[in-house]
Order: C-alpha cells, then structure tokens, then sequence
C-alpha cells in the first residue's frame, strides 16, 4: 500500500467499495488501512503470544475507535458506510460486508441505526450458514447490535 501510495495515483478503483478520486484523499486511506493492518496484526501477535485462544483473540482484537471514525469521515460519514455494507450485502459478499459494518458501527457505536443495519444483514446469514465458526460470529454479533436498538 505504501508503493500504491508513493505512485501518487488521482483514481483509486478498490475490488469493494466506491471508487475515490483524488491524490491526498487516496494516501489517507491507503495510509489508514496499513496503520489499521499494522495495527491488528501486531495486536494479534501480542495476544497469541501470551497464550491466548482464538475466541480470546477475536474478542480482544478490534480496529481502533478513532481509525474507524477515520474511514467512516472519508467514506461520507458512517450512515453511508452502513448503507454501503447492505448494499454489498445483497450480493452475498461477506467480507467486505462485515469490514464496512464494523467499522461503521465501531465509528458510531452509540447510533441504534448502525446497530439496525448490522442485525439485519447479519440475521439471515445465521440463519444460512453452514459454517460453525461463522454462526459464531455472526451469532453473537448480531444479538449485541438487536440488543443496542430501540
């Protein structure tokens, strides 16, 4: 991402997500994600190496707070990532879905309308899914949002 960065592209076509024009606003969020990935992988790391469980991981590893805001500011505020995430999430395509969500969520976690987009994309994928591992996250995900709506 720093090479993509140092290029000093004017359009950036991400494989998800709407695509962003303009140089500095694409080194910020080039920027952003490796500070984020750093972030996480270092924080993971620093858990495995005390021990710690994959569930102990999951729930001790987040994105930080004001990085989430970060993302949610240059994607038009954290309602548009939301809306963004659902839409993606019609197509059945979890990952970016999840990304999008979370940090939408975590950037407005007091806002029971990114609590009602959460839950309502992640219900039918408890439903649906085969995976054990999945229905754990998506589960227990699901039920925090419901129970921080009105």
């Amino acid at each position: 991402m720093h090479a993509m960065a140092a290029k000093q592209p004017e359009y950036f076509l991400p494989a998800h997500g709407l695509p962003i024009r303009g140089v500095k606003q694409i080194n910020e969020v080039l920027i952003n994600c490796v500070r984020v990935l750093a972030g996480l992988v270092t924080d993971t790391l620093s858990v495995m190496n005390q021990g710690a469980r994959r569930n102990d991981i999951i729930n001790a590893v987040k994105v930080d707070p004001a990085l989430a805001t970060e993302i949610s500011s240059l994607a038009g505020g954290s309602l548009k990532l939301a809306l963004r995430a659902q839409e993606i999430a019609a197509t059945g395509d979890s990952r970016p879905t999840c990304h999008l969500i979370e940090h939408a969520v975590t950037a407005a976690s007091a806002d029971t309308s990114k609590h009602t987009i959460r839950a309502q994309i992640y219900k039918p994928w408890v439903a649906t899914e085969t995976s054990l591992m999945s229905k754990g996250i998506f589960g227990p995900t699901m039920k925090t949002s419901l129970e921080n709506t009105d």
